[in-house]
């Protein structure tokens, strides 16, 4: 399967972050920036995950 590259925004709190990933779904680059978002947050991948688990409306992933 081809790789693709994805815009993945991330609102953590009201605060935007942008992430640019390649991944073969848009679900796997949300998982891949949400990973990046703990690294820099340093926070656990967990903590942050259950923030975008779709009850919000704080995520948008777009296939470039």
């Amino acid at each position: 399967m081809n790789k693709s590259k994805f815009v993945v925004k991330l609102s953590w709190y009201g605060e935007l972050h942008i992430f640019y990933t390649n991944s073969t779904t848009d679900l796997k680059a949300l998982s891949n920036a949400i990973s990046q978002l703990a690294k820099r947050l340093k926070v656990s991948r967990n903590y942050v995950k259950n923030e975008f688990d779709g009850r919000k409306d704080n995520f948008k992933v777009e296939r470039r």
